[in-house]
């Protein structure tokens, strides 16, 4: 039995061991290899920052499009002397009154009249009425 052993114990010697050149340069590569493995774990961390910095950017653009635009008073008069330039170009309109509703939302009181001079010069026909502006985030915007 210790012949058996013997001869099976002689090949494994022979052919396992390896020479202190290979072994020195088996060395180095592991070396190179760990040095290169925390260089790539370095790199990985900083793409993990920079993908966390972008998600925040991304959700604070997101967040900003959501926000409701703020108008001025001033804003919502320029969009009233657009509707009666366009929209109801038959009417004159004076006495604007604006109230804010919310930020983009507006009550308009106001008095029109034809444009007609022998009516608008007329006190008379001058009707009061009360309109709400609604101006969404775009610059569009309703008014009924």
């Amino acid at each position: 039995m210790r012949k058996t052993y013997f001869y099976i114990l002689i090949p494994f010697l022979l052919f396992s061991c390896v020479s202190q050149t290979k072994y020195d340069e088996l060395l180095e590569e592991n070396k190179q290899l760990k040095e290169e493995n925390g260089i790539q774990s370095t790199r990985i961390m900083m793409f993990e920052v920079k993908v966390e910095e972008l998600e925040e950017e991304k959700r604070n653009v997101q967040i900003e499009k959501t926000k409701i635009k703020w108008y001025s008073d001033e804003q919502a008069l320029g969009y009233v002397k657009d509707y009666y330039e366009f929209y109801n170009s038959d009417n004159r309109f004076r006495n604007v009154k604006i109230r804010r509703v919310t930020d983009n939302q507006f009550r308009v009181s106001l008095e029109e009249c034809t444009k007609k001079a022998e009516f608008s010069n007329d006190d008379f026909f001058w009707n009061a009425r009360v309109y709400r502006l609604t101006i969404d985030n775009k610059g569009n915007y309703d008014m009924n």
